[in-house]
């Protein structure tokens, strides 16, 4: 049984936890996919898949097994675009070669509920970049939509090709059965251990659109936990299986047939 991690940010990890983490992703076999929040989060991201490969290497894997066991993601965090290009142009100029780099984009977004520094226009503004790239290659975006749920889904309308994933979702429930009835997958995780509104979600979301995640090392630590390492999607895939009464090696095929059928196609080396 593999496990896989969709969502996590290696790059938060600091210096001296990392020698363990990339440990741990190896000797358990976790497939990691590290969503960046800006240009210099994507390199530095990259560079932590190296020690990774480096790691899994030196422990018998072959090249091409140990390069599997991470995908890169760039994106654009609506926390972040505050520092980037307000005019749209010189935005375009500077991000659309990592879009177009990328196996799928993440993280992106809207946040209208925390975030106080970032103009909304200026996230919207980044976000519509972010959606045009994905969409002309119909790739998968990563989507953070924290009180702006119903924003996000108007504007999906406009691009259809993109394959939305919606993360942490804590809205609205009649916004969230507008994205399931439109087939976003749903990315669960750290909150099913905290939230009886998460649960209820996950409770009406159809197996086939879920995926996990940790949002590892901040998620936990956040809900008052404090498991930040990469172990932690072993607790999300029993959590999610309890959730719907199933086995975890029933939730672990399942899980994986879903990463499978929708992004296999979008995975490709960095």
């Amino acid at each position: 049984m593999q496990y896989f991690d969709f969502h996590t940010h290696l790059d938060f990890y600091k210096d001296e936890e990392l020698d363990g983490v990339c440990e741990q992703i190896v000797e358990n076999r976790i497939r990691t996919f590290s969503a960046s929040v800006n240009i210099d989060s994507y390199i530095r991201n990259l560079e932590i898949k190296n020690l990774i490969i480096q790691k899994a290497i030196e422990k018998g894997c072959s090249e091409a097994e140990s390069k599997k066991l991470v995908t890169i993601t760039f994106g654009v965090h609506p926390s972040y675009t505050k520092n980037l290009p307000e005019k749209e142009n010189e935005a375009l100029n500077l991000l659309l070669p990592y879009y177009e780099r990328t196996p799928f984009i993440s993280e992106v977004g809207l946040d209208f509920f925390w975030e106080k520094d970032c103009p909304k226009e200026v996230q919207v503004m980044h976000l519509l970049i972010a959606l045009d790239a994905a969409n002309k290659k119909g790739k998968t975006v990563l989507l953070h939509t924290k009180g702006a749920e119903k924003e996000i889904f108007e504007m999906l309308q406009d691009f259809p090709r993109i394959r939305p994933v919606i993360h942490w979702y804590d809205g609205p429930a009649g916004i969230y059965k507008k994205f399931l009835e439109k087939g976003c997958l749903q990315t669960f995780g750290c909150e099913l251990r905290y939230s009886n509104i998460i649960k209820d979600f996950l409770r009406m979301t159809p197996l086939e659109l879920v995926l996990p995640e940790t949002d590892n090392p901040t998620g936990e630590p956040w809900l008052g936990g404090s498991d930040s390492s990469p172990l932690l999607i072993k607790r999300i895939y029993s959590d999610i299986a309890d959730e719907k009464s199933k086995s975890v090696e029933e939730i672990s095929f399942i899980l994986n047939d879903n990463l499978g059928r929708f992004y296999k196609e979008n995975l490709t080396e960095e």
